[in-house]
């Protein structure tokens, strides 16, 4: 399992990648650098635009 940090859907996020397939996708609303909310997507039918040919 490797995560990287980066933009998720033009939040601070991180990706985690399992067998370099995309496993989950996790975006954090940030404010006053406390973290107020985290948003994880789980779903394989979600994450299939990460794990398609442009991104995968």
């Amino acid at each position: 399992m490797t995560l990287r940090t980066g933009s998720v859907n033009g939040r601070t996020g991180l990706v985690a990648r399992c067998d370099d397939r995309v496993a989950a996708v996790l975006a954090l609303d940030i404010a006053d650098s406390l973290v107020l909310q985290v948003w994880a997507i789980l779903n394989p039918d979600k994450l299939s635009n990460w794990n398609g040919p442009s991104r995968g």
